[in-house]
């Protein structure tokens, strides 16, 4: 079976990043993977190349270009004749669909990732209508990553009957309780062992709350002032970033507050902390957070998307976009007893393990694509 996966960008993200996953997974399942970027290729281009998997960049730069690109991705198709066509998300979800009207092959597959009904970017948002309409005669299943994203999209005009529900899977071999030492994390960090370490793992933008976390860390350090490091990992959480170093230096103790950009081993800065937060204002089915379930940490998260269901209502839960709830949920979990934290932390282990993992998922996918070419 030869599948040729269209995705918009490949710099680190959430659906990048579940791409290579799922390629690896295909490629050790004996299926044929091509990837096409419509940017020019990023970070993750470069974990595909090192599975001897083809990467085709498109390096769309302007709207002129997008039209040039329209037509290499017809050609493309025709010269590759894959099985089944798998795009992620809406610009690829759409600039596939309709290339695929040229070509011989109808068996599309689209990937959505998001639970918005709107976007931040205007193009975003027309392409989330277009989708709508478009959906009624492509693609042949629609696959959404939460079961609040599938609830958003149909209430938009999405096609119900080819959706399906493939929730993110986890290395549960690569994010493990045992999988690094604690101490030996934080020295390669530098962050104190003496003290309790809460962090964030996603990049600077809108829907990650991370401004809101900042905001809640200003108030908390004023009640914990020696007790608690934080940390920051994800693309633009720098001091060079001048939103989040002004936020930064309004705490009291911005010297322990530790922002460490994109994160290139995400295991090992898990293994450094103690309790693992999601501030978001908007999440389908986050990765970070079944990572650090993963990694045994206990968690704190704001009620978006499906973080109950990832969950299983076992954590500590805050209000999007509420500084005073986040505040509250942090201040519960520090209350807690350490042994409640780490007996909820392991439950929260073995929910991943056992509903969650990448195995379950990579088969998932592949029982789509033999009911669509048998």
């Amino acid at each position: 079976m030869k599948i040729l996966h269209v995705i918009t960008s490949l710099d680190v993200g959430g659906a990048e990043l579940v791409l290579a996953q799922l390629v690896k997974s295909l490629q050790n399942n004996a299926i044929e993977n091509t990837v096409v970027c419509l940017l020019p290729a990023g970070k993750v281009a470069d974990q595909l190349s090192e599975l001897n998997v083809r990467v085709v960049s498109l390096n769309i730069t302007s709207a002129l270009g997008g039209i040039s690109v329209f037509f290499k991705l017809v050609s493309l198709i025709k010269c590759e004749k894959p099985d089944v066509i798998q795009s992620w998300l809406y610009h690829a979800n759409f600039l596939a669909s309709v290339a695929a009207f040229f070509t011989p092959v109808k068996k599309v597959v689209w990937g959505i990732h998001s639970n918005q009904k709107v976007s931040t970017k205007r193009s975003t948002s027309l392409l989330i209508k277009a989708g709508a309409w478009l959906s009624r005669f492509s693609p042949k299943k629609i696959v959404y990553v939460a079961v609040s994203s599938k609830a958003v999209h149909e209430s938009l005009g999405y096609n119900t009957e080819p959706s399906v529900v493939i929730p993110n899977g986890f290395n549960v071999d690569l994010f493990r309780p045992d999988g690094l030492d604690k101490q030996s994390g934080r020295a390669k960090l530098n962050i104190p062992t003496n003290k309790l370490v809460i962090g964030c793992v996603g990049r600077w933008h809108p829907d990650k709350g991370l401004d809101i976390m900042l905001q809640v860390i200003a108030d908390i350090q004023l009640a914990y002032a020696d007790d608690i490091f934080f940390v920051f990992a994800g693309r633009d959480c720098t001091a060079e970033n001048t939103d989040f170093f002004t936020l930064q230096q309004k705490c009291p103790k911005p010297e322990y507050i530790l922002a460490l950009g994109e994160c290139d081993n995400v295991p090992e800065l898990l293994s450094a902390l103690d309790i693992f937060c999601l501030p978001s204002r908007s999440e389908a089915f986050p990765l970070a957070l079944g990572e650090a379930m993963a990694s045994g940490l206990y968690c704190i998260a704001t009620d978006v998307g499906d973080v109950r269901y990832l969950t299983g209502d076992l954590i500590d839960y805050a209000l999007p976009d509420d500084t005073q709830s986040l505040k509250t949920a942090i201040i519960t979990a520090l209350r807690r007893p350490e042994a409640e934290r780490k007996e909820i932390a392991e439950q929260l282990h073995q929910r991943v393990n056992e509903l969650f993992s990448e195995q379950k998922t990579t088969l998932s996918y592949i029982r789509l694509y033999q009911q669509l070419v048998s």
